[in-house]
């Protein structure tokens, strides 16, 4: 129905995305020989959407009583898929097997369906702690002295009292000032005679 002076090609829309407007199809195609007498199109939507109301106010008796039923009618399929799985156990083993896969899906989409159910009747409860800094005034303090510390190394490299500039790479003349480090190198390679390895055996 079109909502005031809107465009017709908006209310086409707006009835090709209404979910109950989908759903009437799909209902009456899987329902046509479950319900005697003539099929309403627009009798089913308004349904539809009456439930859908019924659900936005919290009304969820409809739904409860909906996937009771449901659990009800998987605990049916569950026993006579378990049943025909025991009737094909000796001389067909195959079908057997396939029966009970099918007993089992059943079984658990009875027990999911029971859980959900469940979940509406009682939901649970969220908390919602909130966390309190225990460590904070030591966290204040580390962040104070690692503050100074920062600032300290910004001092040094941004310069010296003459105005120079200070790089961070500056070599040091301490690394250079064992003299016995820098000769071992030349006299122990005096001892090695060239025709020799390492352990002074001969190379070819």
């Amino acid at each position: 129905m079109a909502r005031g002076s809107e465009p017709a090609a908006a209310t086409l829309a707006r009835a090709r995305l209404d979910p109950a407007i989908l759903a009437a199809p799909t209902l009456r195609d899987w329902t046509k020989n479950q319900v005697a007498g003539e099929w309403s199109a627009q009798a089913v939507v308004d349904e539809l959407q009456a439930q859908a109301e019924a659900a936005s106010g919290n009304d969820l008796s409809r739904l409860e009583g909906m996937l009771t039923i449901q659990a009800h009618t998987l605990d049916a399929l569950f026993n006579t898929c378990a049943r025909t799985s025991a009737l094909n156990a000796g001389e067909f083993p195959e079908a057997m097997e396939r029966y009970m896969r099918l007993a089992l899906r059943a079984q658990a989409q009875c027990r999911a369906t029971i859980e959900t159910l469940a979940e509406i009747k009682n939901p649970k409860s969220v908390a919602f702690v909130r966390q309190a800094n225990i460590a904070g005034g030591h966290q204040q303090v580390n962040n104070a002295a690692r503050a100074e510390r920062s600032n300290q190394g910004n001092e040094i490299l941004e310069g010296d009292d003459s105005g120079r500039w200070l790089e961070q790479g500056t070599q040091s003349e301490a690394i250079l000032s064992d003299s016995s480090v820098a000769t071992v190198g030349a006299r122990d390679r005096a001892e090695v005679s060239r025709g020799q390895g390492a352990c002074g055996e001969e190379q070819p």
